[in-house]
């Protein structure tokens, strides 16, 4: 008697290239194209998997995924565990805009202050 569960899912690699379609327009102001190269993969490769029904090699489909700011599994699934889909984009565009419109000392001290709050959350995260 075999009493292993199957866990093989199969998953669809058009609703997989559709998440970053969308994804791209919804959160870029890029095309695919331009998008797909600023992260390291060819377009016309991207284009190939799609039309062939296959996915992109895992590297490639990680690099789509950090760019757009989602996991991987968002991308493969739909489904994600964070409370959004995109984890922390537009957090950042906005704290970035808010960033560029302060003066270069006003800056200067906000990066100061935040590489040593990173800093002291990291080592006291060690202990």
């Amino acid at each position: 008697m075999n009493n292993e569960k199957n866990i093989t899912k199969n998953y669809n690699s058009d609703e997989f290239f559709e998440r970053i379609k969308n994804q791209v327009k919804q959160h870029t102001e890029q095309t695919l194209h331009d998008f797909l190269e600023s992260v390291g993969v060819k377009y016309e490769s991207f284009n190939t998997l799609r039309k062939t029904k296959n996915f992109p090699r895992c590297n490639d489909a990680q690099s789509i995924a950090d760019g757009l700011g989602v996991s991987l599994d968002y991308l493969v699934t739909g489904e994600t565990k964070d409370s959004g889909v995109f984890k922390y984009g537009e957090d950042v565009k906005n704290i970035l805009e808010n960033l560029f419109s302060l003066e270069s000392e006003q800056r200067d001290f906000l990066l100061f202050s935040l590489k040593n709050q990173i800093k002291y959350i990291q080592e006291s995260t060690k202990k």
